[in-house]
């Protein structure tokens, strides 16, 4: 999926119903199969997207609140980017990418949840 270009329905084709919850930005939530590295993924749709573009996306080690998320095979633990982000990376290799469009919380050392939003 893609920030800017996937939408709202190509999530639901690619992983499934899911529920929505609504607010300052719709979010669809999606958890990993995998019982050693739970993963949850939460994909936003906001108002610069018409709330049908993908704008941002959240990356969880523990389970959002408010919001049930669909299992499923799709979601690699760790859920990693193409640029290289993931969960558990080290803390000093994701702070040279943290700023205005990556936002990470740190646990231990660790990386423990991750947000990448469309830029402004």
């Amino acid at each position: 999926m893609q920030l800017g270009k996937s939408t709202v329905q190509d999530v639901l084709s690619r992983f499934g119903l899911a529920p929505l919850r609504q607010g300052d930005v719709d979010e669809i939530c999606y958890r990993s199969e995998s019982p050693l590295e739970a993963t949850w993924v939460l994909f936003g749709a906001g108002e610069r997207g018409d709330w049908e573009t993908l704008t941002q996306f959240r990356v969880m080690s523990a389970p959002p609140a408010d919001i049930t998320c669909r299992p499923t095979t799709l979601i690699p633990p760790g859920a990693p980017t193409d640029s290289g982000v993931r969960l558990g990376m080290p803390e000093d290799e994701i702070k040279p990418r943290l700023g205005r469009l990556v936002r990470a919380t740190i646990a231990e050392g660790r990386v423990s949840s991750y947000e990448i939003r469309l830029s402004e």
